[in-house]
């Protein structure tokens, strides 16, 4: 499987997902080529990166073996069409990429049916290249299997046409009453605020704790006291948590406006990260304890502690990191 040097719309094989009815449409610089995938949609590839996905063999980084890897990426750059052009430099991020929650999967397919389906009682024909991405499927397979799941729990109803390129549904009753839930929960943003004790001990800990692991999960950390604004600070933190499509919240030092702004989003339906410093944890009030709560030891664990609770709970953000951890002062 090697991707041939192709003139702008000729059929092509995708470097990512491999599918043979990608197209490279243009160039957009010299070294650069742009895709249009049934499966990833459209990207830009530079043309070391496009080589370094067309090489199967080499199982450091997306060979034949790592299918699971191939899936990732097709389903993010699916989830984030942002037309950015993926170089070496994103290798890291995008190996590090890990698909959501089976039920975190399922609710995506279903608003995705949802997307496509004119009325209700229709029988939707959705591409099942997109079925796949949408679910974070390595194959065809797999994706028919979250659709089969949707289908036992009375949510859809398969219809006879399914074919090798298309699924046919028809979304039930019960599935639009899912549907409205999932949709009044959906915060479409790539903020993720910080509610914690702003104290000069405390920031080794955010910047090379929750700062990187919220940007390693693919969003943007938001903390109020080092974000510019000319509103009052309690008016700036209510709209930051409203913006934000989750709360990084950490009790230690138990600061009252911490446990404000974390019981504020939980109230709003945004899920709330729990975190506290291992040894302080015994102080946590009793309403928290019964969360599960990052109980960390510095800020190493701290960090990828968090940017996996993130991507369990919300699924990998759209925002590529574009640092590292900063460095302590010495």
């Amino acid at each position: 499987m090697t991707t041939k040097n192709h003139r702008p719309d000729d059929p092509g094989e995708c470097p990512v997902c491999f599918s043979e009815d990608a197209v490279l449409e243009f160039r957009p610089r010299e070294n650069d080529n742009n895709w249009k995938c049934p499966r990833c949609g459209i990207f830009h590839c530079s043309l070391s990166m496009q080589s370094i996905l067309s090489n199967t063999t080499d199982a450091e980084y997306f060979g034949c073996h790592n299918s699971r890897k191939r899936a990732n990426v097709s389903a993010w750059i699916h989830r984030n069409q942002d037309h950015r052009i993926f170089g070496q430099d994103d290798i890291p991020f995008l190996l590090s990429l890990t698909p959501p929650s089976i039920i975190k999967r399922m609710d995506d397919l279903l608003l995705f049916f949802a997307r496509h389906t004119d009325a209700y009682g229709t029988i939707t024909k959705v591409p099942m290249p997109q079925v796949i991405s949408t679910t974070w499927s390595s194959e065809r397979k797999e994706a028919l299997r979250l659709c089969g799941a949707l289908a036992q729990r009375k949510l859809t109803l398969e219809n006879t046409g399914t074919t090798t390129s298309t699924y046919n549904l028809s979304i039930t009753l019960d599935g639009w009453a899912k549907i409205d839930e999932l949709q009044a929960k959906t915060i479409d943003s790539k903020q993720g605020f910080v509610a914690m004790w702003f104290d000069e001990d405390m920031d080794n800990i955010y910047d090379n704790g929750i700062h990187p692991g919220i940007g390693k999960a693919g969003y943007r950390p938001f903390r109020v006291d080092r974000t510019e604004h000319v509103n009052k600070i309690d008016d700036e933190v209510i709209a930051g948590i409203r913006r934000s499509k989750f709360v990084v919240a950490d009790f230690t030092g138990h600061r009252g406006g911490v446990y404000y702004e974390a019981g504020f989003a939980h109230g709003l339906g945004i899920p709330v990260i729990f975190a506290c410093r291992k040894d302080d944890m015994e102080n946590l009030h009793f309403d928290i304890r019964q969360y599960c709560c990052i109980d960390w030891k510095d800020e190493n664990d701290l960090r990828e502690r968090v940017q996996k609770r993130i991507e369990a709970v919300v699924g990998v953000g759209p925002v590529v990191p574009k640092y590292e951890p900063v460095a302590k002062s010495v």
